[in-house]
């Protein structure tokens, strides 16, 4: 038997269907992600038991997205206040500050590249049917070897 080649697939593949649709086809492909919902901080940790009570299902990336985009903006049209204008609203995304967050933790954006400041992602591998984040001390000793 041949060495096997590591398949590594873009993030959006990331999510249930993925691994609904393709079954044992799936095993060991690698991808990453911004939101985990196995990550540990209260943030997510509520948010997933939020979203299993009311859909009855595992959320995923898009759904964490969804959610987080609501609430910056809600953050942001608070900084604005009442009477702001659609430039006012835009600029207030660069004053508000540490706005909690499922994907990023507290977040804040930079003015200059109009993005979340500090931005990681969670490196994850389907094993045995399911999404489980990579151990990347583990990783980085067997390739080394």
């Amino acid at each position: 038997m041949g060495l096997k080649q590591p398949i590594a697939a873009v993030g959006s593949v990331y999510s249930p269907k993925f691994i609904e649709l393709g079954g044992a086809a799936v095993n060991g492909i690698y991808t990453n992600t911004a939101f985990y919902p196995e990550e540990p901080r209260a943030e997510v940790q509520d948010f997933v038991k939020s979203f299993r009570a009311k859909y009855g299902k595992e959320p995923d990336a898009f759904n964490a997205y969804a959610y987080d985009a609501v609430v910056y903006a809600a953050a942001a049209l608070r900084q604005a206040g009442p009477q702001a204008d659609r430039k006012a609203v835009r600029n207030a995304f660069y004053k508000i500050k540490d706005v909690p967050s499922v994907i990023f933790g507290k977040t804040s954006f930079d003015a200059q590249t109009r993005r979340v400041i500090g931005v990681k992602s969670v490196n994850l591998v389907v094993k045995d049917g399911k999404w489980a984040q990579i151990d990347e001390k583990k990783a980085a000793l067997a390739s080394a070897k």
